[in-house]
């Protein structure tokens, strides 16, 4: 039998807090919906216009900025006129074990 690895399965993840980036006019990102107490900065910014513009998650769990304290995960529109980013969801994951 081999060893096996302490790795966490996504199936006992919950997230603890979210906040959700929608495109303004001129293609930046603007908060619309966050946590109370949830402070935004150039770094939280920069790497939800990333996710945003590489259509790619970020952050805790990904190869991508992998010691964030949070995932941030691109949001889709799929409509019959239009389909691309509609925005980056920001979720604070903490292990349910």
């Amino acid at each position: 039998m081999g060893k096996e690895e302490n790795s966490v399965c996504p199936l006992f993840l919950y997230f603890r807090e979210l906040a959700i980036f929608l495109p303004v006019e001129g293609g930046k990102l603007e908060v619309k919906a966050k946590p109370p107490g949830f402070e935004v900065n150039s770094k939280i910014m920069g790497l939800a216009a990333w996710v945003m513009l590489n259509k790619q998650p970020a952050g805790r769990f990904t190869s991508t900025i992998p010691e964030a304290r949070a995932a941030y995960l691109p949001s889709m529109v799929l409509t019959a006129s239009h389909s691309g980013p509609g925005g980056v969801s920001w979720y604070f994951l903490e292990s349910s074990r």
